[in-house]
């Protein structure tokens, strides 16, 4: 009995002792939090301003060969800006602005062959000036650096006040030059691109006209086919029965034929030319002496006087020469009708008398309209094919683009380019006692090193995460952050061009973690340290007092170390981390500078609450 309780005794004790690594682990899981901290900023300002007289020219080179500058990817604008040579430099910009000229007359001949009139899209195809706008784009940058260097090499010390004035009217008859040059090429560039477009833009329209004019013209044809078949047996009808004695058996073939060519009439097929063909029938019928009417008196004068009193109805004389077709239509109806109202009698003999009659009346008829139905007059009467149906318009396809010429402002820019820059410099002091090229020195530097946490930026940040534990004691996380700085300094009130500065940062890294302090029943308070890397992407915003914003971005790797403490899902932490990469980024508003330095000094004392999810 003893014994039973002393196994009971140990295997309680094992499992409380085993149950972090036998039950889930409750640090273990997803996490989201936020944070809070205060930074130590390291920021310096300078303005571009002369030095004295007496400084050498090899300390003032090296203040005005910053990295960013245009002109030290250049390394002859570099060297003449270090000997302050204003010769060489003006004899290069002159150079180079007659070189922009002619590379932008080039293109504008290039640019002069879209100027075309009623050309037949397929001989045209589009312009590639790709290489001209490129030559003429390197062109102008490099003014643009030649320019900066002059800027900064007549930026002198001791000069007379009228000489100074004199040389910023030349420096800016440059830049204007330049930007008149630079706007000619974005112009012929853009002349290039319209005509490219518009001249798809023709070709595709073109295309799809040709292909709707494939099909009506297809249609017309068929159309035509179809109404001049129709045309020709009619005619042929017609005209067989005006060149013999006219049987008026023969009159339901001319009298179908007529109908067949009514319905291939567009004209005819709806609207008021359908009904007038209605009333035409309708005329026709209603002239039909009845089979009540007709007996063995009825001759041919009765037929030739109901069949008068149908053409006065229609408006038509006697001698048919103002016949129409419609008019046609309503005397062969009434021939039909009165033949099948004679076929009604029960009386063969009646029958025959009564069609010989009434084939008397029809040779007269066609006796009348011989003329009519045998000559080229018959075509007023049925209308030719051309005259029903109208062919479609061949699509022309031509193209046309109006091309504006620059090549008397690219001249005129040239002349002022060669004129000014040469006629209007003042003497330049080449010696290097009398010459100075100075951007100027540090008016205010705050050393973050010496200065500790005088300039600070607050910042925020929420964190998601996920940490895990491989025993009691170790484990690692991983965590994402996005946040805001806010920065005060005491050069934001010392500076009276820039007023404010804010910041976003991006974060992305992890951690190893280890806990001193672990329960063994997982319950109560964890206590530990951790270590890790964290890979930053900041973007700093500077507003001046006009506030107008000036933005900078930066990429580091940051060191991240501290303790961290956790009740239950609760993980409080209390951190610092500063950059592992120096660098420097610089905020420039006219001729001062704002500079943010990341480097060691950079501490950022935080502390952070995440609540854990669990896994």
């Amino acid at each position: 009995m003893e014994k039973r309780k002393l196994y009971q005794s140990l295997s309680v004790c094992l499992c409380v002792s085993l149950s972090p690594l036998a039950c889930e682990d409750i640090r273990n899981g997803f996490f989201i939090g936020g944070s809070f901290g205060a930074k130590n900023e390291v920021l310096s300002t300078y303005q571009d301003v002369p030095t004295s007289p007496n400084t050498t020219n090899k300390s003032v080179a090296s203040s005005l060969s910053p990295k960013n500058a245009k002109y030290a990817k250049y390394a002859d604008l570099s060297s003449m800006v270090q000997r302050s040579d204003v010769t060489s430099l003006q004899a290069v910009l002159k150079e180079d602005l007659q070189k922009l000229v002619q590379a932008l007359d080039t293109l504008n001949t290039e640019v002069a062959k879209v100027g075309v009139s009623d050309k037949v899209p397929s001989t045209l195809s589009s312009i590639n000036v790709a290489d001209s706008v490129g030559k003429c784009n390197k062109l102008q940058e490099r003014i643009e650096a030649e320019i900066q260097a002059l800027q900064v090499v007549v930026n002198v010390a001791g000069m007379p006040a009228d000489t100074i004035k004199a040389n910023q009217e030349i420096i800016e008859q440059y830049s204007n030059t330049l930007t008149s040059l630079r706007g000619f090429e974005k112009k012929l560039a853009s002349e290039v691109s319209d005509y490219n477009q518009q001249l798809a833009l023709n070709n595709e329209q073109y295309k799809r006209a040709q292909s709707v004019y494939q099909q009506d013209k297809q249609a017309y044809d068929n159309n035509v086919a179809n109404y001049t078949a129709k045309r020709n047996k009619l005619v042929d009808d017609l005209k067989s029965a005006a060149a013999r004695d006219a049987s008026v058996d023969g009159v339901a073939q001319v009298h179908g034929d007529l109908n067949k060519l009514i319905n291939a009439d567009p004209h005819y097929r709806e609207g008021t030319p359908r009904t007038d063909y209605y009333i035409a029938m309708n005329e026709g019928g209603s002239r039909v002496i009845k089979v009540d009417g007709l007996g063995e008196s009825a001759d041919k004068h009765d037929f030739e006087g109901a069949f008068l009193g149908l053409l006065d109805k229609l408006h038509v004389s006697r001698d048919l020469h103002d016949l129409n077709l419609l008019g046609l239509v309503a005397c062969e109806t009434w021939f039909v009708n009165q033949l099948d109202e004679i076929g009604k009698l029960r009386d063969p003999s009646g029958i025959a008398y009564l069609k010989g009659q009434l084939s008397e009346v029809y040779r007269t008829v066609f006796s009348v309209g011989r003329q009519v139905f045998t000559g080229s007059a018959y075509t007023t009467v049925i209308p030719t094919a051309d005259s029903v149906f109208k062919a479609p318009t061949v699509p022309s396809g031509k193209f046309s683009f109006s091309y504006i010429n620059y090549a008397t402002g690219i001249k005129d820019a040239n002349t002022v380019a060669t004129i000014k820059a040469v006629t209007s410099v003042p003497t330049q002091h080449t010696t290097s006692s009398a010459v100075h090229a100075n951007l100027g020195s540090f008016v205010d530097t705050i050393n973050g090193a010496s200065k500790f946490y005088s300039n600070v930026g607050y910042n925020t940040s929420l964190i998601a995460g996920y940490q895990h534990f491989f025993g009691r004691r170790l484990g690692f996380s991983m965590q994402a952050s996005a946040g805001y700085e806010w920065m005060r300094s005491p050069l934001f009130q010392k500076n009276l061009v820039f007023k404010r500065m804010q910041g976003a940062q991006a974060t992305l890294g992890g951690d190893f973690l280890y806990d001193f302090k672990a329960p063994a029943t997982q319950s109560g308070l964890y206590c530990g340290l951790f270590l890790g890397l964290l890979g930053t992407n900041n973007h700093y915003f500077l507003t001046t007092r006009t506030l107008q914003t000036h933005w900078k971005y930066s990429f580091n790797l940051h060191w991240n170390a501290g303790l961290r403490f956790q009740v239950g899902n609760n993980i409080l932490r209390l951190g610092v981390s500063s950059p592992l990469i120096h660098r420097t980024i610089d905020l420039q508003a006219g001729s001062t500078h704002f500079l943010v330095h990341e480097t060691f000094h950079n501490f950022n004392l935080y502390a952070s609450y995440a609540v854990l999810f669990g896994n």
